[in-house]
């Protein structure tokens, strides 16, 4: 009988720490998923954001917007793309992290892009595409000097604005 027991414990003992194994790894697991969704989303919001600076540069300037042409580096001060080299100016090189001190933020605009004219384009409208990259690194990355993750949001810009039938 004592025997029995003490096999009985034993067992149940690995049992239990077969359990605790498995909850251990997937808790662990359901965190790295969550940090992962939650830089995808501020890599999306920053993206986002890098798009509103492209539209409002081309809202406020359309002349020097309409000169831009190339890959520019978009950096969290940025309020305009410029042509000028800097922070929110022309990719020399890497822009680095430019972005909350994590995120790479950088756009590519092609002006009079063919992808972006409708099948009927409006007569004396120009089409702008632009593509933003945000990229950015974490513990999954194999070194921490490379983006291993990123994401691209494109956009088609006009200088065409649709007005109502009145």
């Amino acid at each position: 009988m004592k025997g029995q027991t003490i096999v009985e414990v034993a067992v149940a003992l690995g049992i239990g720490v077969i359990i605790l194994t498995a909850s251990t790894l997937i808790i662990i697991t359901s965190l790295t998923n969550s940090q992962q969704g939650a830089a995808i989303n501020s890599g999306t919001d920053t993206a986002q954001s890098g798009l509103e600076i492209v539209r409002h540069t081309r809202d406020s300037d359309f002349t020097a917007f309409s000169a831009l042409s190339g890959n520019y580096c978009l950096a969290d001060t940025c309020s305009v793309v410029t042509s000028q080299s800097g922070s929110c100016g022309p990719k020399n090189s890497a822009c680095g992290a430019n972005v909350a001190s994590k995120f790479s933020r950088e756009v590519a605009i092609s002006q009079n892009d063919s992808s972006c004219r409708p099948s009927t384009p409006v007569a004396g409208a120009r089409y702008t595409k632009a593509t933003l990259t945000v990229a950015w690194t974490d513990s999954k990355c194999v070194s921490s000097l490379t983006n291993c993750h990123s994401l691209q949001i494109e956009s088609c810009l006009s200088n065409y604005t649709a007005r109502p039938t009145p």
